[in-house]
């Protein structure tokens, strides 16, 4: 970066990447056009934008290495021409893919309320085919909710991906924590008149005692407004302490007219 002087991007290259990879690269690198050259930027961009349209690929070691600026013919200001504080340049952007690792199986640990045949329907990885962390970070995810929706609150799900260099392959060993099971609390509910708190109380169906549902409460404040008076448009916050003493979960629904 250069101070006084506005140095702004034309395009984005990708020395390394094959042609395929290029086409959704620059697709990827179309909004940075016309946009100011930072380098530490540009070397985020790359880690957090680039680099997982490699790993959805399969190309788990792909690297990008540092950007380098090349300006472009005749942006630079001339002698003879009146002062100018733009520059544009070509952001040159190496890559080293790497290999394409494929999926070679799958080991499930320490689950017991959830079987590993019922978890496997909610992960995407298929023996043979490339491996995609990108996917296996969402899949995660709704395999938590699903614990939470059981009660399981404190789940935790820690894939480890254990890499054959010389077969290009993976194998991912899937540890689980489910930790302790949580059931219903005190349901709280604020904001609103006593009417209403009424109506609320009497569709809210998971009494305490029950294994909580982290689903359900959520369902349950996504359709709430309807039970409420008409005309008047609601914000509403959820809150779930979780008391670790009695393993519930007391939730609060906060409503505030906008």
């Amino acid at each position: 970066r250069v101070e006084e002087i506005c140095i702004r991007i034309r395009t984005v290259e990708f020395p390394g990447a094959s042609p395929d990879q290029t086409v959704f690269l620059t697709n990827a690198a179309s909004t940075l056009s016309g946009s100011e050259y930072v380098r530490s930027k540009l070397a985020t961009v790359a880690q957090y934008d680039f680099l997982p349209l490699y790993l959805q690929r399969g190309y788990l070691k792909a690297a990008f290495g540092p950007p380098e600026p090349h300006v472009v013919t005749g942006s630079e200001p001339k002698p003879e021409a009146p002062p100018s504080n733009e520059i544009e340049v070509d952001a040159m952007l190496p890559v080293t893919p790497g290999k394409v690792y494929s999926v070679s199986g799958v080991t499930w640990a320490g689950n017991s309320t959830v079987a590993s045949d019922e978890a496997s329907r909610l992960f995407h990885l298929v023996t043979g085919q490339p491996a995609n962390p990108v996917r296996l970070a969402r899949d995660e995810e709704s395999l938590s909710k699903l614990y939470r929706s059981r009660g399981y609150m404190k789940v935790q799900i820690k894939p480890q991906a254990q890499i054959d260099d010389e077969n290009a392959t993976v194998h991912y060993d899937i540890n689980i924590n489910e930790g302790d099971l949580y059931k219903m609390g005190e349901l709280e509910i604020a904001g609103v008149d006593s009417s209403s708190k009424d109506r609320l109380r009497e569709a809210w169906t998971l009494r305490e005692g029950d294994a909580y549902n982290a689903n359900y409460t959520r369902k349950f404040v996504d359709d709430a407004p309807r039970l409420l008076p008409r005309g008047l448009q609601f914000s509403v916050k959820l809150d779930e302490e979780l008391d670790e003493k009695s393993k519930a979960v007391d939730v609060t629904i906060h409503f505030k007219v906008q």
